[in-house]
């Protein structure tokens, strides 16, 4: 395990995956690090600055829905970190949707998704600005809409 700084909570996620692979490389771009622990069926990745440990776990058929959980998320502080993360995927294979500059659970976001191997959902955003009232008077803005946050 990596040394911790920090005497805060740190999150885990565990992720089943039948392609340890390709999930590899995918946290590998995502998170621009190597893994801190690699077995034949496990990799862990403890990137420090997100205080997030993901596990990577073989599994032959994982489920392909993620259940009640809709999706995960990286919030950037700047452009660049939010394009550069989005380069890395598209250079290691992995494509990405979204655009700029759109209205999504009431913020103006930057906001693009990416999907590892076992299909769980990366949302990758850079918030604008909060939107109290939204532009449009449907639904749509809204997190629970089903065009928003997918």
């Amino acid at each position: 395990m990596p040394p911790t700084t920090s005497k805060r909570l740190q999150t885990h996620v565990s992720i089943a995956t039948s392609d340890l692979h390709r999930s590899r490389a995918f946290y590998r771009a995502l998170f621009d690090a190597e893994p801190a622990l690699e077995k034949p069926d496990y990799v862990r990745f403890w990137p420090e600055e997100l205080g997030l440990v993901v596990g990577l776990n073989l599994h032959a058929a994982p489920e392909t829905r993620t259940g009640p959980l809709q999706h995960l998320g990286l919030l950037y502080a700047e452009a660049g970190q939010l394009a550069q993360t989005r380069r890395r995927l598209e250079a290691a294979g992995f494509a990405t949707r979204g655009s700029e500059h759109v209205e999504c659970c009431y913020a103006e976001l930057d906001q693009f998704w990416a999907t590892d191997p076992s299909g769980v959902e990366w949302e990758l955003f850079l918030a604008h600005a909060a939107v109290v009232e939204p532009k449009q008077e449907s639904s749509a803005t809204a997190c629970c809409a089903p065009t928003c946050c997918s």
